[in-house]
């Protein structure tokens, strides 16, 4: 965490085993808290005054009930009522989970190549997933499940999605073959 008046480093955190891909702080309790993804294959949040890892969620393996993410994961979006992250990996899955309690609700969805961007909406209960095989997944989290996938194109794949501040009922996807298409996803 550093100052960005003065570059003063104000607190470090420690403990991920491998490069953090993104951070964030969290929303539905403003910023009282980091949340961050490894490709160590797991989430980690953080409290910026103590700076200790307080959560920590990661697959236990094949064994287990709840699996998670067993490739690097790659890109999260934070729900912003409730402590829920959406995240998604390498290998194209997507999970749910509650943040602040580890818990991981499941297997939200699947792409067939990398999950690079997670939306979720600030005005209706629905996320969406950007895959680079060209799909956008969208889903209903009124009871976490996928709704409908989207098919942009042949080639290339998305890299980038956000909803839009003015439009709140659009999204937006940046792909790699330089394309942005705008979806309702209502």
């Amino acid at each position: 965490l550093v100052n960005a008046l003065n570059g003063k480093v104000l607190a470090s955190f420690i403990g991920h085993e491998e490069e953090v891909l993104t951070a964030k702080f969290s929303i539905e309790d403003k910023g009282k808290h980091i949340v961050s993804v490894s490709a160590d294959k797991t989430i980690r949040v953080w409290s910026p005054i103590t700076q200790d890892c307080v959560t920590k969620i990661k697959s236990f393996g094949h064994g287990s009930k709840k699996l998670f993410h067993e490739k690097q994961i790659l890109c999260f979006a934070l729900h912003p009522e409730i402590p829920v992250v959406i995240s998604g990996d390498e290998e194209g899955k997507v999970y749910v989970s509650q943040y602040m309690t580890g818990e991981v609700n499941g297997i939200l969805g699947q792409h067939t190549d990398s999950c690079e961007s997670i939306a979720i909406s600030a005005t209706q209960p629905v996320a969406c997933s950007a895959g680079i095989d060209c799909k956008i997944n969208i889903y209903d989290l009124t009871n976490f499940t996928q709704r409908l996938t989207v098919t942009v194109g042949q080639f290339g794949g998305f890299t980038k999605l956000f909803w839009s501040s003015f439009f709140p009922n659009c999204l937006v996807a940046a792909s790699t073959m330089g394309d942005v298409s705008v979806i309702d996803p209502r």
